[in-house]
């Protein structure tokens, strides 16, 4: 085994940190990267960067505008870097629903983008766990937990990004089943290939669903 390292972290001006929930991939290059929950510089954002340089605010743009957690990241077709995440889930508090959004690194800019919101926001709702896979064709597709406040059930809902367009938010798992924490990837030949555990209690099993095609 090799030697545990820290990874670098932007530093705030007070001497406090905390880092948590990493997801890691590595780009076209070899180049391992990755995001995760930081206290600092924001009361729970997401942080990026290379490991070895320092990190970036993804969520942070502005003091306490911009706040979301528990991300998974992935390079694009082209490349580009991206992270989804969930926004800040005392929003429901505040009958705000929390949402699932994206954001890209532009290299020249060296920064991150404004952030996507692919959820809907029609209703004030639950909205987490984000999971991002490229299909056989490129197209970015994501998962996550979602639950209305008017049901006891949560669902996997999906979308994906087409021509620069992300669809509409669609359910996938069994009706009136719980079913959280989603986890998506390709297989050999871009399929993708869907898992979340379903049922709660001594009924809670491991669901897998394999798209044949982009929905």
């Amino acid at each position: 085994m090799g030697e545990i390292k820290d990874i670098a972290i932007k530093k705030p001006e007070i001497d406090y940190t905390n880092a948590w929930s990493t997801s890691l991939t590595f780009s076209r290059n070899g180049e391992l990267w990755g995001a995760w929950n930081q206290h600092y510089p924001a009361i729970l954002g997401v942080c990026s960067g290379d490991l070895i340089t320092e990190a970036k605010s993804v969520t942070n743009l502005k003091p306490n505008e911009e706040q979301g957690g528990y991300p998974d990241c992935l390079n694009d077709s082209t490349g580009k870097r991206w992270v989804f995440w969930e926004s800040f889930g005392w929003d429901i508090l505040n009958s705000k629903p929390q949402q699932i959004k994206a954001a890209f690194y532009d290299e020249k800019s060296e920064k991150w983008s404004l952030p996507y919101i692919i959820s809907n926001d029609s209703e004030t709702a639950f909205n987490q766990t984000p999971s991002a896979s490229l299909d056989e064709n490129g197209n970015i597709n994501v998962v996550w937990s979602h639950r209305n406040l008017k049901s006891k059930f949560w669902e996997i809902c999906f979308s994906t990004l087409k021509n620069n367009k992300w669809s509409e938010p669609i359910s996938i798992s069994e009706p009136n089943v719980n079913s959280r924490a989603p986890k998506i990837i390709s297989n050999s030949k871009g399929k993708l290939i869907i898992t979340w555990h379903s049922g709660i209690g001594q009924e809670m099993k491991i669901k897998l669903l394999e798209l044949e095609n982009t929905l």
